[in-house]
């Protein structure tokens, strides 16, 4: 991921956080509720699989997370990060054609 490439957008109240996006991804960079079990993660995540035809969520952190990843058809990857220099763990959904 190439940090110039994507514009940085914030998250909205009841959510803290940054998406990483352009017009063929979105990057899911930080995400957290303020108003946790409500569903606002979840919906995000459907709307975003609704607009973009690639969703990311580099090294999700809390267990809850990936497993709300895997419910919603996210699969595990790996993927160099340059600003890191490493590689990192990447869950990804992809729209079918």
């Amino acid at each position: 991921m190439s940090e110039q490439e994507y514009r940085m957008v914030p998250l909205a109240y009841p959510l803290v956080g940054y998406l990483s996006l352009n017009e063929q991804e979105c990057y899911v960079s930080a995400v957290m509720s303020l108003k946790p079990s409500q569903g606002h993660v979840r919906r995000l995540l459907e709307r975003l699989q609704e607009m973009f035809p690639s969703v990311k969520i580099p090294n999700p952190i809390h267990p809850a997370m990936v497993h709300l990843a895997e419910s919603l058809g996210f699969t595990r990857t790996r993927e160099y990060w340059e600003l890191a220099n490493e590689w990192i763990d990447v869950w990804v959904w992809e729209a079918r054609e």
